[in-house]
């Protein structure tokens, strides 16, 4: 196992180790076991041969978002985040709203989204090779709309899973070949109605059950298995019991990481035997002002293309209080990034993978690796 030691930055680090221990709920056991968070060494860097998956979380085009991109251009919202979208091999968001200019609302719904066609193109021109369907808002302008959708998505390239005219077509991974390496996109939902879930030949998005049996199936056959999954509690800082046991059953049955969204915030990571589980990566570009949104997370996959296992995540913070400085996105530094790091550390503490995590030399990103570091005392 390589070891990583703490290193430069001094100052920032005691502020921040400061920060966390802070966090905690106080005992005196808790407070014991605080320590300097770790730093990764400067030489962390992505080979030629490595390959980079980006994912990204709630992504539509309605209410600020169309207002801002009418106002200010279509690119406008995204131009600051452009260089990392287009900078990985593979980038994904969740589309979490219908794409049409027909279909009927679901009128049951309290909030039903429906983007333009024309203003969601511009993920064409940002990097984005990947639109997750598995989620609560592809149904909402009904078969029509779906339909629309998957069309939409085939005119520009965009890869599709999660969602189908039938549940084959739903369950079905998403197959890129990479640098050499078949790696199978996955996507599965557990949020809405019945009538949201694709069902012998009708329309719909993959359950969490049928994810499971498509793992067991595909995994034998792809290098490697990534899955999308949309569930949990709107606004919960922390995944439900049944996710985590979730989680478990789909590393099982072959899945190499889990990137999670719904909550619209942010949540933990877990590690689970050697696999990186991201519950939450919160929003993305999303156009609702709410009092609880917080900032979100991008997350980089940094795949190991001989061992065919992920190497390192990279995890990014981006702007998600949109209701201070509006719906343009932009990674976050300084005291922002420390206080989204404050939280997801101490979060990720909860569920066991606080020996995982580094963070960078210039505390921009935090750094989730598969198998514990080894810390400067064990290294003496």
């Amino acid at each position: 196992m390589e070891r990583y030691c703490r290193a430069g930055l001094w100052p920032a680090l005691l502020l921040l180790s400061l920060i966390l221990g802070s966090a905690s709920c106080g005992s005196s056991e808790e407070r014991e076991k605080d320590e300097p968070v770790p730093v990764a060494p400067s030489a962390l860097g992505i080979s030629d041969t490595d390959i980079t998956l980006l994912f990204a979380g709630d992504t539509n085009f309605i209410w600020g978002v169309e207002d801002l991109q009418r106002q200010r251009g279509m690119l406008y919202p995204l131009e600051e985040v452009m260089q990392m979208l287009e900078s990985a091999d593979f980038t994904s968001v969740n589309l979490e709203t219908a794409i049409t200019t027909r279909g009927t609302p679901i009128n049951e719904k309290n909030y039903v989204f429906n983007s333009s066609p024309l203003l969601a193109s511009v993920l064409a021109d940002v990097g984005v090779d990947m639109l997750v369907l598995g989620n609560n808002h592809s149904m909402d302008m009904g078969d029509e709309g779906l339909e629309d959708t998957i069309r939409f998505a085939r005119q520009h390239g965009f890869f599709t899973p999660g969602a189908g005219s039938n549940l084959q077509q739903a369950s079905v991974p998403a197959i890129v070949k990479i640098k050499g390496l078949t790696i199978g996109f996955f996507s599965g939902n557990e949020i809405g109605p019945d009538s949201n879930f694709a069902n012998g030949n009708r329309s719909g998005t993959a359950g969490l059950s049928i994810i499971q049996s498509s793992l067991r199936n595909w995994c034998p056959r792809l290098d490697m298995c990534i899955v999308n999954l949309h569930w949990g509690m709107e606004y919960s800082p922390h995944p439900g019991s049944h996710q985590r046991s979730t989680a478990e059953n789909l590393i099982r049955a072959g899945a190499d990481a889990i990137i999670g969204h719904h909550p619209h915030i942010p949540q933990g990571v877990e590690i689970i035997d050697g696999k990186p589980v991201f519950y939450s990566v919160g929003n993305f570009l999303f156009g609702s002002v709410n009092f609880k949104q917080n900032h979100n997370l991008v997350v980089r996959l940094v795949i190991d293309p001989e061992k065919k296992s992920v190497k390192r995540a990279e995890v990014y913070a981006v702007h998600g209080v949109y209701r201070e400085t509006g719906h343009r996105i932009r990674l976050l530094a300084g005291a922002e990034a420390m206080t989204v790091w404050e939280e997801i550390y101490v979060q990720s503490r909860l569920l066991g993978s606080k020996a995982n995590i580094a963070f960078s030399q210039d505390l921009r990103s935090m750094i989730v690796f598969p198998e514990p570091i080894k810390r400067e005392a064990e290294q003496q």
